[in-house]
Parts: structure tokens; sequence; C-alpha cells
């Protein structure tokens, strides 16, 4: 090893942030950091040096035992431990902070004698989730997972936060499979079976249209089968990527007991090319193994189904690609997944060949870019893949459309449940905060979720009913009522103070232009408030058209919709019919949840609805939309109000907008792989 007294973690460059959860300092086997004295070059808040040495080795700001220089950023930032006297130090362990770890990109470590004279450095290191740097063998880099096992830098992981465990791999729950096993074949449903859907952004906009599950229940009468859909935009065979708390997938299924698994994957990993494709098949067949290894419904291996890729659409638009190149990849992905089929003994759907035949044989575009269904879209690559699984040709018709209605009731309960909005208060940093007789998040809003659960399947009731042509009314009297919810304001939180939670006295807009200050020659006048208009509530964002009419993005349910209540988020209009400056009536353009901003666009609107950008547009001249399209996926919905905020349309013709802290955003579009993003 190196004789040093000081060792010293420093980044370089100006507004830089220093944070760190743990610093283990070995000499002779041990971790002799904890007798020493920690200093930093600036402090925010309780943040102090000392809690890189207090044993606290949680990644999660939360837990209370991490760094923090200022807030602001300073040039040069820089953490140390005086040691007391010179020892011979082996191996420097550091533990990052999740959610931040870029901040410690390219940092330097040093070590000091007591003359603080430099006797090793380690200058430009990868910022890590968690690390070991072996000064004895000349400053050889370790990257480790948070849990432990073996990783990689941060920035290999593409910004994915915590996409490490969300992998399926290294999960000690998993258990054995028998080698050789496979599934009964050819597939087929089972009484009772719950079916998981698993994948990227092409499984998780079938929910939206809801026509596969429409589909398969048409064919299902009697069955009692259920289906519960957790993909995600930017999904891959080997990657889940969610923000910080969030179930596993092996614990996903665990929770719905799944007896079936349907994978769709393939799409972003086709980008990697051609010959990539049987690195992929191998990727397959380990999914396969792990998912039978969850022995999710704790009786039998999950019976799996593989879905290749769909083919990309030549639309006709240059703005996009025409796919011709990328299906070549495509088709050589689907190629990997029937042989991965074949070899794991698991069921195999070809999506790709009869989507490229659905789309030469439509007049019209059945994608919005090449690469994700429309509505038609969906509704006939749901006719291929209930004809493939029943054995005979399945079609969709307008009779189907009650049965349709009752799907989408329970898939928006269940999206809410998967998707939680909020879930960083649900499950991650915030969900631990203790507020009013030490009520945290965690207990109101993890109950919420079972809630979620019971609604969910009281509904696959009623699909069941009108799958045979009768009908069924909801009952929710079985679902366990909220927790009530103690109120925070008059300072009795823990987690906030008196001046930040206000109070609940609201006055008026007439009394509030009282108390604005004017410069001369302006006035103020009211042109709509919630006393007038209840449906005025909780205005996140307004905008005027070229009508001279008030648009406003409603949030009643703010931060997060309760189950049980009605769901009232709304995208709504103010019209001045007079021309008199004041506001005369409202019109609710559409109800939409969590509308956190909005832009005027095509001769309708794109409205932020985490986890969607979604378009709406009014046809029929009646200020209520009647087109509702989903634009982008991935939006991170683990904290509502950061997820994609003051939407506004650059002079360059482009859509921008706002996003903050600890999300983890994964964006699917037609040019490449997804585009994840994890900082603000």
């Amino acid at each position: 090893g190196k004789p040093a007294q000081f060792v010293r973690i420093e980044l370089p460059g100006d507004k830089r942030i220093l944070t760190l959860a743990e610093v283990e300092v070995i000499s002779g086997g041990k971790n002799i950091a904890k007798g020493g004295k920690a200093a930093q070059s600036s402090t925010m808040g309780s943040a102090v040096a000392a809690k890189a040495l207090d044993g606290n080795k949680s990644s999660d700001w939360g837990k209370g035992g991490q760094t923090h220089t200022a807030n602001a950023g300073t040039k040069n930032p820089w953490w140390e431990v005086d040691l007391g006297q010179p020892v011979d130090v082996e191996k420097i362990g550091i533990w990052n902070r999740q959610g931040f770890e870029g901040r410690l990109e390219d940092f330097t470590l040093t070590l000091l004698d007591a003359n603080r004279k430099e006797v090793f450095k380690v200058a430009k290191v990868a910022a890590p989730f968690t690390m070991e740097i072996d000064v004895k063998h000349g400053g050889k880099l370790e990257y480790l997972t948070f849990r432990g096992s073996a990783g990689v830098p941060y920035k290999s992981t593409s910004k994915s936060v915590g996409a490490e465990s969300h992998s399926q791999n290294d999960d000690p729950t998993l258990i054995d499979v028998p080698a050789g096993y496979r599934d009964p074949l050819p597939f087929a449903f089972q009484q009772g079976d719950v079916v998981a859907i698993l994948g990227n952004g092409l499984p998780d906009r079938m929910q939206h249209d809801g026509w596969l599950e429409t589909l398969l229940q048409s064919e299902l009468q009697g069955k009692q089968v259920r289906f519960r859909n957790m993909s995600a935009s930017g999904d891959r065979v080997d990657s889940f990527p969610r923000s910080k708390g969030a179930a596993t997938i092996t614990e996903y299924l665990r929770h719905v007991k799944a007896d079936v698994v349907f994978a769709f994957f393939g799409f972003n990993e086709s980008f990697e090319g051609v010959k990539q494709a049987d690195e992929y098949q191998r990727k397959l067949v380990d999914f396969v193994k792990r998912t039978r290894g969850s022995k999710a419904n704790g009786k039998s291996f999950p019976r799996i189904v593989l879905f290749s890729p769909i083919a990309h659409e030549d639309t006709g638009n240059k703005n996009v690609p025409d796919g011709k190149a990328h299906n070549i990849q495509l088709a050589a992905y689907t190629k990997a997944t029937a042989a991965a089929a074949r070899e794991a003994g698991v069921g195999y759907v070809d999506l790709f060949h009869p989507s490229l035949q659905m789309f030469k044989e439509s007049s019209a575009p059945l994608t919005i870019n090449g690469v994700h269904l429309t509505e038609e879209g969906n509704k006939k690559l749901a006719e291929i893949i209930s004809s493939s699984l029943s054995g005979h040709q399945v079609s969709a018709s307008q009779t189907m459309e009650p049965l349709r209605s009752a799907v989408l009731d329970k898939a928006y309960k269940w999206n809410n449940r998967y998707r939680a909005r909020d879930g960083n208060d649900v499950w991650g940093g915030r969900s631990i905060l203790k507020f009013t007789n030490d009520q945290t998040n965690a207990v109101v809003l993890q109950h919420e979720l079972s809630m979620l659960d019971v609604m969910t399947n009281n509904r696959d009731e009623r699909i069941w009913a009108v799958a045979k042509g009768e009908d069924l009314k909801v009952d929710d009297s079985n679902v366990p009522q909220p927790v009530k919810v103690i109120s925070n304001v008059g300072g009795g939180s823990k987690s906030s103070s008196a001046v930040k939670e206000g109070n609940l006295n609201y006055i008026s807009g007439e009394e509030g232009i009282q108390h604005m200050a004017l410069a001369d020659g302006f006035e103020v006048s009211l042109f709509a408030d919630e006393k007038q208009f209840p449906e005025l509530v909780n205005p996140v964002q307004m905008q005027f058209d070229t009508k001279g009419r008030l648009w406003a993005a409603v949030w009643p349910t703010y931060p997060k919709w309760e189950p049980l209540k009605e769901m009232n988020d709304a995208l709504i209009i103010l019209h001045d019919d007079d021309n008199d400056g004041k506001a005369d009536r409202v019109t609710e353009f559409a109800r939409i949840q969590n509308p956190l901003g909005f832009e005027f666009w095509n001769g309708g609107v794109l409205v932020a609805s985490a986890p969607e950008i979604v378009f709406l547009k009014d046809t029929d001249g009646d200020d209520v939309a009647d087109v509702r399209t989903v634009m982008l996926q991935g939006l991170d919905s683990s904290d509502t109000h950061h997820a994609a905020n003051n939407l506004i349309y650059g002079p360059d013709g482009a859509i921008y907008w706002q996003s903050g802290v600890f999300m983890v955003h994964n964006h699917e579009h037609p040019w490449g792989p997804s585009l994840q993003a994890s900082e603000s």
C-alpha cells in the first residue's frame, strides 16, 4: 500500500456538487476511516463531512447518511479525512448517491502524507454506483452495483438510474429450473390463467386502445382469464429501468401470481445491428430461464410466449425513417426470437412478417411514426395475435365496443397501480417522510395500491360477463377504505414547516387584486377565478388561443388521484362570449390525468400526462376532444410535477419542456434505441 495520513476526493470544475454516501479506508484488512476526522469544502444543511464515515452506506438520500457540499455548486469542491497519523493504505471504498450518480464523474482521489505531500493519485475517475480503488496494486478500479455485485461505471448504463436492480440478474430468490424443461406446446389458455404482459412500447401502447385483450377475451368466454400489462417504453429483455424503490419485474410477476407471460421484445435491441442477433437470442433464452425461475404463481413454472418485433412501416413521411434499413435488422431479430423459442421450449408468435403484409395492404398509415401503432394499427395487430393464439381467424367488430369499454376501464385502474403516479412518494425516497403523528407517505399510498388491486379484480368480473353477452355492474364495496390523512396545516408536520404549509383560507380573485402592487399606468381586472368557475381549481398552466379563449390545465387531484374518488383532472376552456374581458362560461375539453403542461399544435393540443404526452383534438367544433393519441411514451411518473412541464413551441418548430430530478425517462423513437434520461 501507500503510507498516507490524508485521503482526499475532489471534483474538478466550476459549479460542481460533491455528495458521498460512504468512504472506507482499508489498512491491514480493516476499515480505519471511522476513527478519522472528516472535512469538506462547504456543507449544505446537516449533510456534514462526517456522514461519509458513519457506517450508513445507503445510496438513498432519505436515509440521512450522506454528505453534500453547497447546493448552488462551487469550484473544485472537495472532501477529505485525516486519519491522525500515516498508515499503510491498501484500498479505498466509495459509495455514491443514487439518483445523482453523475455528479461524481471525473473525480480525483489523492493520498497525502503527514506533510500533505502527494503519495498517490488517480484522476478522471468515472462515476460509480459503488467502487473499490486498489491502492496496493497501482490504483486498479473495481466498479460495483449498489448491491455489491460486479458492475460498471454509471455512464455506461446510459444514465439508467438503478437499472441493475431491475434486470432479473443475480436475483437470489429465483429457483433452479430443471435442465431441458419445456412448456407444453402448442400454447393454450387454461381456466383461471393470470397473463402478465412484459415488453417495450409496443404492448405498453396496446393497453390504451384495449383491442388485444378485447379480442382475446371474446374468445375466452367462461375461462376467467386475467391480463396484467406490465410493459413500459424502453424495456429490454435484460433491462427494466425504473426509479428507485420500484418493485422488480420478478416481484411484480409474483404479486399478480402470473401463470402465463407474454414477452414483446426486440425493437430496442434491433438497433444494435444484425451481428448482435445471436446475442439477443442468448438473452431471450436467459430471460425464459429467469422468468421460469420466478415460479410466480407459487405452484408451477409460468408458460411463456415470445413475440417477435413488428416491422417498421414506410409511412411516406419524409420527417421519419422509411424503415428499409431497420427492417433488415428487425428480420434478423425475428429469426433470433423464433430460434430462442425453439431452444427454450416456449410458444412463439411471428409479428414481423404479418405486420409487413398489414402495412402493405393498408391505404393509410397504421403508425404515427413508422414504429408506434395507431388505434387502427393496434386493432389489426390484435387480430393477428388473437388469430395466431387461437388457431383460427379472429376479427374485431363494432359489437365488441362494450367489451372494449370494460377492458379499458380495468386497464386504467391497473395502470395506475403498476405505473403508480408519484411513485417516489409510494416507494421511493419520499415514501419514508414523516408528517403529523409520524404518518408517512408510504403508509397512505402503498395502501392505495392494494385498493387498486381490488378495483382491478372487480373489473375483471365485468369483462367476463360482457364477453358472454351479459353485463355486470361493478361493485367496489369490497375495496378497503383509504387511510385517513392527517392534515399538515398548522405546523404539526415533521417533514415540512408551518410557513411552507400555508393555510386553508383562500381569498377570491377580486380580493387578491387589492394586494397587488401595480406600476403607474397599469390596471388589473379579473378574468376568472374558482369562485366563479369551480372547475378552475389547481390550474397548472394557462394559455390564450387565437380566438381569445383561456385554456387551463387543471389538477383537482394533485398530486395524484385517490382510488374510489372521481378523477376530474382536465383541460378546460374559458370563453369570453361578449368580449368584455371576463369569462362567461367554461367547457371541459378533455378529462386527462395529472396534466402538467400543454401546448397548441397541429390543430389540437399536446398535453403532458405522465407517463405519456397525449395529443387531443376536436374535429366537430363542439370544443370537446374527440381525437386522443399517445404521441410520446416513457415519461417517468415517479414525481408527477417533475415529469414534463412548461411545454413551449420553439422558434425552430420543436416542442420543448423541462423535467425534474430523480426521474427515469425512457422514450422510444424510430431513429434508434430508446432515449434514456435521468437528470433534470
